[in-house]
């Protein structure tokens, strides 16, 4: 794991070059975008995990769903519901 300085470098390094092509294309089926945008979620809602890389994540986690949203008109509202704890559903656990 780097230390603070070097990853503070590393993160200097690569917003530098956000506006240097190529970016990256990524290819997602419905079925693993939706299985991504789950585990983002998830790990967004754990408490330690703040700060600017999470803000990152939100932000993309967030215009995944948008960009979904404007394909299956409704299908934000039941990916939203993603971020609260109150809509998990525990495998092999009857409520």
């Amino acid at each position: 794991m780097p230390d603070d300085a070097e990853f503070e470098r590393l993160m200097a390094h690569l917003k530098a070059g956000e506006s240097v092509k190529p970016w990256l294309d990524i290819d997602l089926s419905w079925v693993t975008a939706l299985a991504l945008i789950g585990h983002l979620q998830l790990s967004l809602r754990h408490p330690g995990n703040t700060g600017e890389s999470a803000s990152l994540i939100r932000g993309l986690t967030e215009g995944l769903i948008d960009y979904m949203d404007r394909y299956a008109p409704g299908i934000a509202l039941i990916l939203r519901k993603g971020w609260g704890p109150q809509y998990d559903v525990i495998r092999g656990v009857k409520p």
